[in-house]
């Protein structure tokens, strides 16, 4: 059996961008008068889109529309893209060499 490709999930194997994630959720709400500790804007990992926007709201004391807290988020996720190098797994960028000296994938 030969390998010719191997596939992926992104956060958790190569790259750990919840963490990126949730340290940007934390700064924006602190903005909007979020006065509670980052730890608690990681009970949101793994939700969807919907139910993390009503987490948030939640957290914030309901001071804020879904709509806003929506728009604040995509605003400053485009405005601080992930930088994928910076928050690589360790390891990560050596087996993507070594299957690429293999012919795996590319």
């Amino acid at each position: 059996m030969t390998i010719r490709a191997v596939l992926f999930d992104m956060d958790g194997v190569l790259v750990d961008s919840e963490t990126y994630y949730c340290e940007g959720t934390f700064r924006w709400m602190k903005e909007l008068g979020f006065q509670g500790e980052e730890k608690e804007i990681y009970c949101m990992l793994g939700t969807t889109m919907e139910v993390t926007y009503q987490m948030m709201q939640k957290l914030l004391g309901y001071t804020h529309s879904l709509d806003k807290i929506q728009e604040v988020n995509e605003t400053y996720f485009k405005e601080h893209p992930i930088p994928y190098k910076e928050i690589m797994i360790p390891g990560v960028k050596e087996l993507l060499l070594f299957l690429k000296e293999k012919g795996i994938g590319y």
